[in-house]
């Protein structure tokens, strides 16, 4: 910032520093020379995160049927909970349901694949 004021030109600026116009400007919008924690790195996580809209009736009946049907899909047990509860819910939830209390047919197996997958599912972070 200091050297943006010495020079007063942007252009001159962005190429000393090989920052893009768009960034200088967002910087120079959020600057505030008392207080230099103005250009520290925020928190972009949402304010307000998803809820889950799963009933607990729901997570039992799913487990239910996850047991009678243990070797099915979750694609056909959302089918059947629809046929015997007359209510459509989604494979994604039954797909939380099944992670959530381990419902899986192999769950030795799918623990272990679960393990193997979990260092690439953390989300990537780069230094500054």
């Amino acid at each position: 910032m200091d050297y943006y004021r010495k020079t007063g030109n942007v252009s001159k600026t962005c190429r000393h520093f090989d920052i893009s116009r768009k960034t200088l400007y967002y910087w120079l919008r959020r600057y505030n020379p008392r207080n230099l924690s103005t250009l520290e790195e925020r928190n972009r996580t949402p304010k307000r995160k998803r809820q889950k809209e799963i009933t607990p009736l729901q997570e039992e009946r799913i487990i239910s049927l996850r047991k009678k049907y243990l070797r099915e899909s979750k694609f056909n047990i959302a089918i059947y909970y629809q046929r015997e509860y007359g209510e459509k819910i989604s494979s994604w939830k039954v797909q939380k349901v099944i992670e959530k209390y381990n419902l899986y047919y192999h769950s030795q197996k799918a623990a272990g694949i679960r393990k193997k997958r979990q260092p690439y599912l953390t989300r990537a972070t780069y230094p500054d």
